[in-house]
């Protein structure tokens, strides 16, 4: 069993940015008002200074629809090989 980490402020956010620059893929989660969650995966444009994940989408995207629906969002970060595994919760704006 791997070790899990809650980490914080700016532990977080270096942890985050390194772990996206190796693991650029992710599972894009949008809870929207119904089961099963909208899963799909979608590349991350950058983590900046902040934290903040960016990803480009159509403007048109069903994602941006389910997101104006309901902001919570989760983000599935994976590297199996490696058994690197990093699941981000927040709440996505448009």
């Amino acid at each position: 069993m791997g070790e899990i980490k809650d980490l914080h402020n700016n532990e977080a956010r270096e942890k985050m940015k390194a772990f996206v620059k190796d693991i650029n893929t992710c599972m894009f989660c949008t809870r929207g008002r119904e089961f099963p969650f909208q899963t799909r995966p979608m590349s991350t444009a950058q983590v900046d200074r902040e934290g903040n994940f960016w990803f480009i989408s159509n403007k048109k995207s069903r994602k941006n629809a389910e997101i104006a629906g309901g902001s919570s969002v989760q983000l599935e970060y994976a590297q199996p090989g490696n058994a690197h595994f990093m699941s981000v919760f927040g709440n996505a704006f448009i």
